[in-house]
Protein backbone atom coordinates (compact mmCIF):
# COMPACT_ATOMS: atom_id res chain seq x y z
CA UNK A 1 0.00 0.00 0.00
CA UNK A 2 1.58 3.80 -1.19
CA UNK A 3 2.16 5.89 1.50
CA UNK A 4 -0.09 8.76 1.30
CA UNK A 5 1.52 11.08 4.61
CA UNK A 6 3.38 13.38 2.16
CA UNK A 7 0.38 14.49 0.32
CA UNK A 8 -2.00 14.63 3.53
CA UNK A 9 0.51 16.52 4.99
CA UNK A 10 0.42 19.13 1.89
CA UNK A 11 -3.83 19.13 2.07
CA UNK A 12 -3.72 19.65 5.43
CA UNK A 13 -0.79 22.63 5.39
CA UNK A 14 -3.24 23.66 2.80
CA UNK A 15 -6.21 24.13 4.32
CA UNK A 16 -4.64 25.75 7.49
CA UNK A 17 -3.36 28.24 4.99
CA UNK A 18 -6.90 28.92 3.17
CA UNK A 19 -8.41 29.39 6.84
CA UNK A 20 -5.83 31.92 7.95
CA UNK A 21 -6.15 33.79 4.74
CA UNK A 22 -9.58 34.16 4.79
CA UNK A 23 -9.89 34.67 8.33
CA UNK A 24 -7.80 37.55 7.79
CA UNK A 25 -9.94 39.03 4.71
CA UNK A 26 -13.14 39.01 7.43
CA UNK A 27 -11.55 40.07 10.31
CA UNK A 28 -11.77 43.52 9.32
CA UNK A 29 -14.92 44.06 8.53
CA UNK A 30 -16.19 41.73 11.31
CA UNK A 31 -14.85 43.78 14.19
CA UNK A 32 -16.00 46.98 12.21
CA UNK A 33 -19.36 45.66 12.81
CA UNK A 34 -18.67 44.81 16.37
CA UNK A 35 -17.14 48.50 17.30
CA UNK A 36 -20.97 49.57 16.21
CA UNK A 37 -22.23 47.26 19.54
CA UNK A 38 -19.45 47.96 21.49
CA UNK A 39 -19.93 51.36 21.23
CA UNK A 40 -23.96 51.56 21.28
CA UNK A 41 -24.37 49.71 24.45
CA UNK A 42 -22.94 52.54 26.73
CA UNK A 43 -24.84 54.99 24.76
CA UNK A 44 -28.49 53.49 25.44
CA UNK A 45 -27.74 52.81 29.05
CA UNK A 46 -27.96 56.42 29.37
CA UNK A 47 -31.64 56.19 28.27
CA UNK A 48 -33.57 53.39 28.83
CA UNK A 49 -35.26 51.81 31.75
CA UNK A 50 -33.83 49.34 34.25
CA UNK A 51 -35.98 46.69 32.76
CA UNK A 52 -34.26 47.13 29.73
CA UNK A 53 -30.60 46.42 31.26
CA UNK A 54 -31.14 42.94 30.78
CA UNK A 55 -31.27 43.35 26.92
CA UNK A 56 -28.40 45.38 26.77
CA UNK A 57 -26.36 43.16 29.02
CA UNK A 58 -27.18 40.10 26.84
CA UNK A 59 -25.96 42.13 23.57
CA UNK A 60 -22.92 43.53 25.56
CA UNK A 61 -22.26 40.05 25.92
CA UNK A 62 -22.72 39.06 22.48
CA UNK A 63 -20.33 41.84 21.40
CA UNK A 64 -17.43 40.57 23.76
CA UNK A 65 -18.24 37.05 22.44
CA UNK A 66 -18.04 37.73 18.69
CA UNK A 67 -14.95 39.85 19.65
CA UNK A 68 -13.36 36.82 21.58
CA UNK A 69 -13.54 34.24 18.79
CA UNK A 70 -12.81 36.02 16.11
CA UNK A 71 -9.58 36.98 18.26
CA UNK A 72 -9.16 33.53 18.97
CA UNK A 73 -9.94 31.73 15.64
CA UNK A 74 -6.70 34.60 13.79
CA UNK A 75 -4.53 33.75 16.63
CA UNK A 76 -5.07 29.77 16.09
CA UNK A 77 -4.59 30.11 12.09
CA UNK A 78 -1.39 32.75 12.30
CA UNK A 79 -0.10 31.55 15.44
CA UNK A 80 -0.32 34.21 17.63
CA UNK A 81 0.68 35.41 21.48
CA UNK A 82 -1.35 37.90 21.97
CA UNK A 83 -2.29 37.48 25.90
CA UNK A 84 -2.79 39.58 28.27
CA UNK A 85 -2.20 38.02 31.84
CA UNK A 86 -3.79 39.08 35.13
CA UNK A 87 -5.56 37.72 38.42
CA UNK A 88 -9.64 36.74 37.43
CA UNK A 89 -11.87 35.62 40.12
CA UNK A 90 -13.16 32.72 38.81
CA UNK A 91 -16.76 33.01 40.27
CA UNK A 92 -16.60 35.54 37.58
CA UNK A 93 -16.17 33.56 34.66
CA UNK A 94 -17.92 30.79 35.88
CA UNK A 95 -20.91 33.78 36.49
CA UNK A 96 -21.08 34.85 32.83
CA UNK A 97 -20.83 32.10 30.77
CA UNK A 98 -23.36 30.20 32.91
CA UNK A 99 -26.07 33.72 31.94
CA UNK A 100 -24.60 32.97 28.58
CA UNK A 101 -25.89 29.66 28.37
CA UNK A 102 -29.72 30.20 30.23
CA UNK A 103 -29.88 32.87 27.96
CA UNK A 104 -29.09 30.70 23.96
CA UNK A 105 -29.43 27.62 25.41
CA UNK A 106 -32.93 25.66 24.50
CA UNK A 107 -35.23 25.64 27.33
CA UNK A 108 -34.71 21.69 27.27
CA UNK A 109 -31.08 21.86 28.86
CA UNK A 110 -30.59 22.25 32.32
CA UNK A 111 -27.87 24.28 33.18
CA UNK A 112 -26.18 24.09 36.63
CA UNK A 113 -22.97 26.15 38.06
CA UNK A 114 -21.48 25.89 41.46
CA UNK A 115 -18.27 27.72 42.29
CA UNK A 116 -16.90 25.57 45.23
CA UNK A 117 -16.43 28.07 48.64
CA UNK A 118 -12.97 29.97 48.65
CA UNK A 119 -12.27 29.08 45.00
CA UNK A 120 -8.68 31.01 44.59
CA UNK A 121 -8.58 33.18 41.56
CA UNK A 122 -6.38 32.00 38.66
CA UNK A 123 -3.90 34.27 36.73
CA UNK A 124 -4.76 33.85 32.82
CA UNK A 125 -5.92 35.85 29.46
CA UNK A 126 -9.92 35.97 30.71
CA UNK A 127 -10.75 36.54 27.16
CA UNK A 128 -8.75 32.99 26.08
CA UNK A 129 -10.40 31.27 29.25
CA UNK A 130 -13.56 32.73 28.30
CA UNK A 131 -13.03 31.36 24.70
CA UNK A 132 -12.48 27.37 26.66
CA UNK A 133 -15.27 27.68 28.61
CA UNK A 134 -17.76 28.18 25.16
CA UNK A 135 -16.22 26.14 23.38
CA UNK A 136 -16.70 23.01 26.27
CA UNK A 137 -20.01 24.25 26.99
CA UNK A 138 -21.20 24.50 23.54
CA UNK A 139 -20.03 21.16 22.75
CA UNK A 140 -21.71 20.03 25.85
CA UNK A 141 -24.88 21.23 23.95
CA UNK A 142 -24.27 19.33 20.98
CA UNK A 143 -24.00 16.24 23.05
CA UNK A 144 -27.67 16.54 23.75
CA UNK A 145 -29.81 16.93 20.94
CA UNK A 146 -32.80 15.99 23.06
CA UNK A 147 -31.89 17.70 26.06
CA UNK A 148 -30.83 16.80 29.48
CA UNK A 149 -28.37 18.42 32.31
CA UNK A 150 -25.35 20.66 31.45
CA UNK A 151 -22.95 20.69 34.91
CA UNK A 152 -20.20 23.09 34.94
CA UNK A 153 -18.03 23.41 38.31
CA UNK A 154 -15.29 24.73 39.47
CA UNK A 155 -12.98 24.37 42.92
CA UNK A 156 -10.09 24.61 44.80
CA UNK A 157 -7.11 21.45 44.32
CA UNK A 158 -4.30 20.43 46.07
CA UNK A 159 -2.86 18.01 43.65
CA UNK A 160 -3.93 16.93 40.37
CA UNK A 161 -2.45 15.50 37.56
CA UNK A 162 -0.17 17.09 35.42
CA UNK A 163 -0.31 20.18 37.47
CA UNK A 164 2.51 21.61 40.05
CA UNK A 165 1.16 22.92 43.28
CA UNK A 166 -2.43 24.24 43.72
CA UNK A 167 -4.62 24.85 40.79
CA UNK A 168 -8.11 25.52 40.13
CA UNK A 169 -10.40 22.99 38.44
CA UNK A 170 -13.08 23.58 35.75
CA UNK A 171 -15.23 21.31 34.62
CA UNK A 172 -17.86 20.63 32.49
CA UNK A 173 -20.46 17.93 32.14
CA UNK A 174 -23.33 16.58 29.57
CA UNK A 175 -25.99 14.22 30.36
CA UNK A 176 -25.34 12.77 26.51
CA UNK A 177 -24.64 9.40 24.46
CA UNK A 178 -20.70 9.83 25.37
CA UNK A 179 -17.96 9.96 22.91
CA UNK A 180 -17.19 6.72 20.85
CA UNK A 181 -14.30 4.79 21.78
CA UNK A 182 -12.80 5.19 17.87
CA UNK A 183 -13.43 8.55 18.39
CA UNK A 184 -12.01 9.29 21.57
CA UNK A 185 -8.38 9.56 20.30
CA UNK A 186 -9.26 12.42 17.50
CA UNK A 187 -10.77 14.66 19.56
CA UNK A 188 -7.62 16.88 19.75
CA UNK A 189 -6.75 16.78 16.03
CA UNK A 190 -7.21 20.02 14.30
CA UNK A 191 -10.63 19.72 11.86
CA UNK A 192 -11.33 16.35 13.17
CA UNK A 193 -15.14 16.37 14.01
CA UNK A 194 -18.18 14.27 14.69
CA UNK A 195 -20.39 16.20 13.34
CA UNK A 196 -19.53 16.64 10.28
CA UNK A 197 -23.03 17.70 8.87
CA UNK A 198 -23.59 19.98 11.30
CA UNK A 199 -21.25 22.90 10.77
CA UNK A 200 -18.74 21.57 13.26
CA UNK A 201 -15.08 23.21 12.34
CA UNK A 202 -13.00 20.31 14.64
CA UNK A 203 -11.13 23.61 15.90
CA UNK A 204 -13.13 24.06 19.36
CA UNK A 205 -10.90 21.03 21.01
CA UNK A 206 -7.42 21.59 19.54
CA UNK A 207 -8.15 25.16 20.90
CA UNK A 208 -8.65 24.39 24.44
CA UNK A 209 -5.86 21.99 24.56
CA UNK A 210 -3.52 24.87 23.18
CA UNK A 211 -5.02 27.51 25.32
CA UNK A 212 -4.97 25.45 28.50
CA UNK A 213 -1.33 24.41 27.80
CA UNK A 214 -0.03 27.93 27.51
CA UNK A 215 -1.38 28.92 30.50
CA UNK A 216 0.88 25.92 31.84
CA UNK A 217 -2.14 23.90 32.85
CA UNK A 218 -3.85 20.58 32.17
CA UNK A 219 -6.84 19.17 30.20
CA UNK A 220 -8.61 16.04 30.61
CA UNK A 221 -11.72 13.84 29.43
CA UNK A 222 -14.31 11.29 30.51
CA UNK A 223 -16.58 9.72 28.66
CA UNK A 224 -19.22 6.63 28.98
CA UNK A 225 -22.80 5.88 28.29
CA UNK A 226 -24.30 8.58 30.78
CA UNK A 227 -22.30 10.88 29.37
CA UNK A 228 -18.99 13.17 29.07
CA UNK A 229 -16.73 15.48 31.08
CA UNK A 230 -14.24 17.55 30.08
CA UNK A 231 -11.68 19.21 32.83
CA UNK A 232 -9.17 21.47 32.59
CA UNK A 233 -6.78 22.79 35.51
CA UNK A 234 -5.03 25.97 35.77
CA UNK A 235 -2.44 27.11 38.46
CA UNK A 236 -4.36 28.72 41.43
CA UNK A 237 -3.14 32.42 42.40
CA UNK A 238 -4.01 34.66 44.76
CA UNK A 239 -7.35 36.16 46.37
CA UNK A 240 -7.98 39.47 44.06
CA UNK A 241 -7.52 42.77 45.02
CA UNK A 242 -10.36 45.37 45.53
CA UNK A 243 -11.04 46.93 41.83
CA UNK A 244 -10.26 51.02 42.45
CA UNK A 245 -13.07 52.75 41.51
CA UNK A 246 -13.94 54.02 38.03
CA UNK A 247 -12.34 57.29 36.99
CA UNK A 248 -15.00 59.70 36.01
CA UNK A 249 -16.09 60.09 32.06
CA UNK A 250 -13.97 63.11 31.27
CA UNK A 251 -15.74 66.23 29.36
CA UNK A 252 -14.36 66.85 26.05
CA UNK A 253 -13.83 71.22 26.76
CA UNK A 254 -14.60 71.20 23.07
CA UNK A 255 -11.73 69.56 21.46
CA UNK A 256 -11.94 68.82 17.86
CA UNK A 257 -11.31 64.76 17.36
CA UNK A 258 -11.00 64.13 13.31
CA UNK A 259 -12.62 60.70 12.85
CA UNK A 260 -11.15 58.32 10.20
CA UNK A 261 -13.14 55.44 9.42
CA UNK A 262 -14.55 53.75 6.01
CA UNK A 263 -17.58 51.65 8.18
CA UNK A 264 -20.21 54.70 8.26
CA UNK A 265 -22.17 52.84 11.21
CA UNK A 266 -18.47 52.76 12.95
CA UNK A 267 -18.59 56.64 12.95
CA UNK A 268 -21.96 57.48 13.51
CA UNK A 269 -21.70 55.75 16.65
CA UNK A 270 -18.29 56.75 17.79
CA UNK A 271 -18.83 60.41 16.70
CA UNK A 272 -22.46 60.32 19.00
CA UNK A 273 -20.46 59.01 21.88
CA UNK A 274 -17.51 61.40 21.53
CA UNK A 275 -20.38 64.78 21.25
CA UNK A 276 -22.07 63.07 24.46
CA UNK A 277 -18.91 63.59 26.05
CA UNK A 278 -17.72 67.33 24.90
CA UNK A 279 -15.83 66.50 22.32
CA UNK A 280 -16.76 68.13 18.52
CA UNK A 281 -16.23 65.13 15.69
CA UNK A 282 -14.94 65.82 11.98
CA UNK A 283 -15.61 62.55 10.17
CA UNK A 284 -14.43 61.27 7.34
CA UNK A 285 -14.21 58.14 5.13
CA UNK A 286 -10.96 57.62 3.71
CA UNK A 287 -7.64 59.63 4.26
CA UNK A 288 -7.98 61.92 1.42
CA UNK A 289 -11.60 63.30 2.64
CA UNK A 290 -9.71 63.69 6.20
CA UNK A 291 -6.31 65.81 4.23
CA UNK A 292 -9.11 67.76 2.74
CA UNK A 293 -10.28 68.90 5.79
CA UNK A 294 -7.07 70.14 7.23
CA UNK A 295 -5.94 71.94 4.11
CA UNK A 296 -9.52 73.48 4.49
CA UNK A 297 -7.56 75.21 7.56
CA UNK A 298 -9.69 72.98 10.48
CA UNK A 299 -7.83 73.25 13.93
CA UNK A 300 -7.98 69.13 14.79
CA UNK A 301 -6.43 68.45 17.92
CA UNK A 302 -6.44 65.01 17.64
CA UNK A 303 -6.67 62.13 14.77
CA UNK A 304 -8.59 58.88 15.33
CA UNK A 305 -7.99 56.35 12.37
CA UNK A 306 -8.65 53.59 11.23
CA UNK A 307 -5.51 51.77 9.95
CA UNK A 308 -6.72 49.91 6.60
CA UNK A 309 -9.35 52.22 4.46
CA UNK A 310 -9.28 51.80 0.64
CA UNK A 311 -7.80 55.20 -1.19
CA UNK A 312 -5.90 56.17 1.43
CA UNK A 313 -5.72 54.60 4.55
CA UNK A 314 -4.54 55.77 8.01
CA UNK A 315 -0.71 55.01 7.72
CA UNK A 316 -0.91 57.08 4.70
CA UNK A 317 -2.84 59.56 5.86
CA UNK A 318 -0.84 60.59 8.67
CA UNK A 319 2.75 59.94 6.62
CA UNK A 320 1.43 62.90 4.37
CA UNK A 321 0.15 65.27 7.43
CA UNK A 322 4.07 64.98 9.00
CA UNK A 323 5.24 65.76 5.29
CA UNK A 324 3.36 68.68 5.67
CA UNK A 325 4.28 69.79 8.73
CA UNK A 326 1.37 68.57 10.93
CA UNK A 327 1.79 67.20 14.14
CA UNK A 328 -1.50 66.76 15.56
CA UNK A 329 -1.25 63.35 17.26
CA UNK A 330 -2.76 60.06 15.81
CA UNK A 331 -4.72 57.23 17.48
CA UNK A 332 -5.35 54.15 15.33
CA UNK A 333 -7.68 51.24 15.18
CA UNK A 334 -7.52 48.35 13.40
CA UNK A 335 -9.87 44.93 12.95
CA UNK A 336 -6.79 42.89 12.49
CA UNK A 337 -4.90 41.22 14.98
CA UNK A 338 -1.56 42.60 14.85
CA UNK A 339 -1.39 45.98 13.68
CA UNK A 340 2.35 47.22 12.17
CA UNK A 341 2.01 50.17 10.60
CA UNK A 342 6.19 51.57 9.86
CA UNK A 343 7.72 55.07 10.28
CA UNK A 344 5.15 56.55 12.06
CA UNK A 345 4.10 57.70 15.72
CA UNK A 346 0.94 56.98 17.19
CA UNK A 347 -0.14 57.83 20.79
CA UNK A 348 -1.90 53.96 20.73
CA UNK A 349 -2.80 51.39 18.41
CA UNK A 350 -5.80 50.36 19.50
CA UNK A 351 -7.79 46.72 18.05
CA UNK A 352 -11.24 47.20 17.27
CA UNK A 353 -13.79 46.63 18.94
CA UNK A 354 -12.73 49.04 21.39
CA UNK A 355 -14.54 50.15 24.53
CA UNK A 356 -15.51 53.44 24.95
CA UNK A 357 -13.48 53.59 28.30
CA UNK A 358 -10.04 52.35 26.30
CA UNK A 359 -10.87 54.88 24.01
CA UNK A 360 -11.38 57.26 26.39
CA UNK A 361 -8.34 56.70 28.25
CA UNK A 362 -6.52 56.81 24.83
CA UNK A 363 -7.24 60.37 23.97
CA UNK A 364 -7.11 61.35 27.19
CA UNK A 365 -3.62 60.58 27.44
CA UNK A 366 -2.91 62.02 23.69
CA UNK A 367 -4.55 65.22 24.75
CA UNK A 368 -2.25 66.24 27.66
Amino acid sequence: MPNTQPADSETRAQRLKEVGDFTASIAHDFNSILQVIVMGVPLLRARISPMDERVLDRMESAGKRGTEMIGQLLEFVRGGSEVTYKQVSVEYLVREIGALMRTTFPASIEVQTRVGPGTMDVHCDPTQIMQVLDNLVCNAREAMPEGGTLSLRAQNMTQAAGMIGPSVEFSVSDTGVGIADAALPHVWEPFWTSRPHSGGTGLGLPTVRRIVEAHHGAVTVKTGKDGTTFSFYLPAGLPAAVAPKPEPAPNGNGHLIMLVDDDAGVRELMTLSLESLGYRVLSAGNGLEALAAFKAGEKVDLIISDLSMPICDGEMLVKALRAQGFTTPAIFLSGYSSPTPSGVDAVAILRKPVTREVLLTKIKEALK
